[in-house]
């Protein structure tokens, strides 16, 4: 039960991992290309907020129904093993 929580977990982990990855190749792609238009300071800033907010919501959007069933998945174990194992800690 513990092997499939952590398979549950990494999987978690892998999958925000690669959304905060591709989220950060845009942001840099999206600055290289307001710098070379001649926007920067304060207006690049905002821009880039508005860029990485929306991002954020895209993933959840795209990624919101998976997440939710792995997170869904651990609980689910966390709760069968609180219900399942046996009381006091001896694992057989």
């Amino acid at each position: 039960m513990d092997h499939l929580f952590s398979i549950i977990a990494g999987l978690v982990v892998s999958l925000l991992g690669l959304i905060g990855a591709a989220i950060g190749v845009i942001e840099g792609a999206a600055r290289h290309g307001l710098a070379a238009l001649g926007i920067s300071g304060e207006a690049q800033t905002l821009l880039l907020l508005l860029l990485l907010l929306l991002l954020i919501v895209a993933a959840f959007r795209v990624f919101g129904r998976v997440l939710a069933i792995l997170i869904a998945l651990a609980l689910l174990i966390l709760l069968l093993h609180a219900v399942i194992a046996p009381a006091g800690g001896v694992h057989v």
